[in-house]
């Protein structure tokens, strides 16, 4: 078979999406009681090459990352940035403490605070509105899940150490 050919039954395999309009020459009541079916009228194909049976594609789907990549890159990489980030304000309150300047270390302890809060929140909502659900999940697994694991087995052991 040829390549011409092999590309004209591949994309023969492929669904078409299809618009179905009512007809132009008669009007709804009057085609229920002539027994035409409501997925009667006008057929248009909305089909182009760009675009998949769902629509356009994004280019994650075409050739970005795998999933598993954007799991790992939550799970681990997301919260050191943010961690990185969280430990250079810390250093800069506590460098503006050391020249003495007033008030500014109290700004910087806090927005170090903020930093996990809003970028564990930021990184969860990019994931899933861009459609790397894998790398909200990775972020969320790191500082949601696994925290409250921890918790609950050293509460477990404490409970059943002094038998609560």
């Amino acid at each position: 078979m040829e390549d011409s050919e092999q590309d004209a039954t591949n994309e023969d395999d492929r669904p078409r999406s299809i618009e179905i309009n009512p007809p132009h020459d008669s009007e709804s009541s009057d085609g229920e009681v002539r027994g035409i079916g409501l997925l009667s009228g006008d057929v248009v194909s909305n089909w182009s090459e760009e675009s998949g049976v769902l629509g356009v594609t994004s280019p994650e789907e075409n050739g970005g990352l795998s999933n598993g990549a954007w799991f790992f890159i939550g799970m681990i990489l997301a919260p050191a940035s943010i961690w990185i980030v969280s430990m250079l304000f810390f250093f800069l309150g506590d460098l503006t403490y050391e020249i003495g300047i007033p008030g500014f270390e109290d700004a910087f302890y806090t927005i170090g605070l903020l930093v996990w809060p809003l970028g564990v929140f930021g990184c969860a909502v990019w994931g899933f509105t861009r459609g790397n659900k894998n790398f909200a999940y990775g972020v969320l697994l790191t500082t949601v899940a696994a925290p409250i694991t921890c918790f609950t087995v050293i509460a477990l052991f404490v409970a059943m150490t002094f038998g609560w």
